[in-house]
């Protein structure tokens, strides 16, 4: 019986274009943790006289991603961290504050020890419950 090689590590963008799919390692931002999150950052909608809407909502979860970003940038690599959409095989969709993209999930290459500690530190600190997982990245 053939062994499966370990998961390689890929780009985003080389996960993004793959045509059989490829996995992500992150914490998934639900919608409590944005709103959460977006009250404590102080984040207001561009628009006053319209607070709610998909415009509102955009510059919410833009500001709030930038802010997680650079918090977990204090831990692990910027440059290896994106926002990606991916699929949680339970909800259908699902955003993703991602820190590894590979072809197969692959222990290796994610946040380890007290890296991964402090990851989830700083997420629960923002408003997000969820701990980090596997995704699928279509």
């Amino acid at each position: 019986m053939e062994q499966q090689q370990p998961g390689k590590l890929l780009t985003y963008r080389a996960a993004q274009r793959s045509k059989t799919g490829a996995f992500v390692y992150g914490f998934p931002l639900s919608e409590a943790g944005l709103c959460h999150c977006s009250q404590k950052i102080g984040v207001s909608s561009a628009n006053p006289k319209r607070k709610q809407g998909l415009q509102a909502n955009m510059v919410k979860a833009d500001a709030v991603i930038e802010h997680l970003e650079e918090a977990c940038g204090t831990v692990w690599p910027l440059n290896r961290i994106t926002t990606v959409t991916c699929d949680d095989w339970e909800d259908g969709f699902v955003p993703v504050l991602a820190f590894v993209a590979c072809d197969r999930p692959n222990a290796k290459y994610i946040p380890q020890d007290e890296q991964l500690v402090r990851l989830k530190e700083i997420m629960e600190s923002e408003g997000f419950e969820e701990g980090p997982a596997w995704f699928f990245l279509f």
